[in-house]
């Protein structure tokens, strides 16, 4: 039988790989990423800024969300966005328990009209 953890990496492992996205409002913005958007330089990125990838980013979420966290989603949202010299540190330093947050329905996220 599998451990605990396990299985919970197991499932994190499986939302990532079909596609689940995590859609976080931060102080007005919205901030949405996927296991789809990304890149080997930014799943690459993510282990040396963050010391995991997108399946423990996901679980870490479900998991104990806090403003570290929050940060993560914010860095990761921006770096798949084209701003790829943006760091984790330079994000984590302007978050403080005074930034509110909360999850979005992916169907309810505004696209900008290009």
């Amino acid at each position: 039988m599998a451990s605990t953890a396990g299985a919970k990496r197991a499932a994190a492992k499986a939302e990532a790989e079909q596609g689940h996205r995590v859609c976080l409002d931060v102080d007005g913005t919205q901030y949405v990423i996927g296991a789809k958007d990304l890149t080997a330089l930014d799943v690459k990125a993510m282990r040396e800024q963050l010391g995991y990838t997108y399946a423990g980013l996901v679980r870490r979420a479900a998991a104990d969300m806090d403003i570290d966290i929050v940060a993560a989603i914010v860095w990761l949202s921006r770096r798949i966005n084209g701003e790829t010299d943006l760091t984790y540190a330079a994000v984590a330093a302007v978050m403080s328990y005074e930034t509110t947050y909360d999850f979005v329905d992916a169907k309810d996220i505004t696209v900008p009209e290009a």
